[in-house]
């Protein structure tokens, strides 16, 4: 099967093998794809089949969830107490675990954890951005309406 590549370029420069598409003329872009994408016909039941965690297994994945976010509070907790943002968010970056969890916030925030490269001001910004971010999980935790055997009192009883 052939992979049509799009060269995107107003300076016109031809590479072999692409096909040369300048930037504003979009009646080009168009004529283009559709000589090189093949229209197919969706199948419904395909259309239809979702895969979902349910039962225990959803149980684990929230608990999980709700470990992460008790990490987080935990930190966030010890920066209202006056420890310095700049420490917090180097724990929580040192955590493998829940920075790889916590994924683009991490990597946006460990650059800015360099010596005099941020004031403290943007850091206490950076665990405001991390306080709202764990309140938007806590809640989708709570759509996920968990089976009553699942304990939510830590997040439905948090005084944060």
């Amino acid at each position: 099967m052939r992979c049509p590549i799009f060269n995107f370029t107003d300076r016109g420069a031809v590479l072999d093998g692409t096909t040369l598409v300048h930037p504003d003329d979009g009646v080009e872009l168009i004529k283009a794809v559709s000589d090189n994408i093949e229209p197919f016909e969706a199948k419904e039941e395909q259309i239809e089949l979702k895969k979902q965690v349910t039962g225990r297994g959803l149980e684990l994945v929230l608990s999980l969830l709700v470990s992460y976010c008790d990490q987080i509070w935990d930190f966030v907790n010890r920066c209202e107490k006056g420890n310095p943002a700049n420490e917090i968010l180097q724990d929580i970056c040192n955590d493998s675990e829940l920075a790889s969890f916590l994924g683009d916030f991490a990597f946006v925030v460990m650059p800015r954890l360099r010596p005099y490269f941020a004031d403290e001001e943007t850091l206490l910004y950076a665990v405001r951005a991390l306080k709202r971010i764990t309140y938007v999980l806590e809640d989708a935790i709570l759509e996920c309406s968990p089976s009553e055997d699942f304990s939510m009192s830590k997040i439905l009883t948090r005084g944060n």
